[in-house]
């Protein structure tokens, strides 16, 4: 799985198991929660992680602020609007598109930068 949206919708579809006590189940991941927030912790905690290489970081940016290519052959995300500026697929809106592609590598190198920092992290706690 890429990017942010595509995670949440993979797992932010808790379905109710039963009522009393309350068990929500993540289907993506095959486990229970005791409560939403419980569950809405654990999408979060998926969601939120940094990529585990810079490939991975680079392909989560792409995904988020370019979105699937449509049925039309296009791409869903970005999207010109009427007024001519551009609507990034994380809902930004730019007035041309030097603008944007500044925002895209802005969050592409904030990305990899967290990445990198995630994995520094973590050779530090082995």
């Amino acid at each position: 799985m890429n990017g942010k949206r595509e995670k949440t919708n993979a797992h932010g579809a808790g379905r109710i198991l039963s009522y009393e006590p309350l068990k929500v189940h993540c289907d993506a991941c095959d486990q229970d929660f005791n409560s939403w927030e419980s569950f809405g912790r654990h999408v979060d905690k998926i969601v939120d992680k940094s990529a585990a290489t810079r490939r991975e970081a680079v392909m989560d940016v792409l995904a988020d602020h370019l979105g699937d290519i449509g049925m039309e052959g296009g791409w869903d995300d970005p999207q010109v609007t009427p007024d001519g500026s551009i609507k990034c697929g994380c809902l930004a809106e730019f007035p041309d598109i030097t603008e944007w592609r500044a925002h895209l590598a802005a969050a592409i190198l904030g990305s990899v930068d967290a990445c990198e920092e995630s994995l520094k992290a973590r050779e530090t706690d082995e």
